[in-house]
């Protein structure tokens, strides 16, 4: 049964090799698929969604919160490149009814 959006996709290489697509929900290392522990290297959080990365199983030791794409190089600036263990995927509550669209005004040089 395919995953229905929204879901965030880890990848064990940079956006691409073998990858997983997470609803909201708590994964442990065993339920990332073909993703071995220990060898997420990107991921692709979609607006409005947030991950945390944990670097051991049962959510624990250090972490690394996504809220936008994470390519291999950031992982690895932040050194977390092949060290989740587990992952907690949440959405923000962008469906709530008294939430007003903030507009920036854009700068021209």
């Amino acid at each position: 049964l395919p995953v229905q959006p929204p879901f965030i996709t880890l990848y064990e290489n940079n956006f691409s090799g073998a990858s997983k697509n997470l609803a909201e929900g708590r994964y442990d290392y065993y339920e990332l698929g073909r993703i071995d522990n220990d060898r997420v290297s990107s991921a692709k959080v979609p607006k409005g969604m947030k991950v945390t990365l944990y670097e051991h199983g049962g959510y624990s030791g250090r972490t690394l919160v996504l809220t936008q794409d994470a390519t291999a190089d950031f992982l690895i600036k932040n050194k977390f490149n092949d060290v989740t263990s587990s992952v907690l995927v949440e959405t923000e509550s962008i469906e709530d009814e008294k939430s007003v669209p903030v507009v920036v005004p854009v700068k021209k040089d």
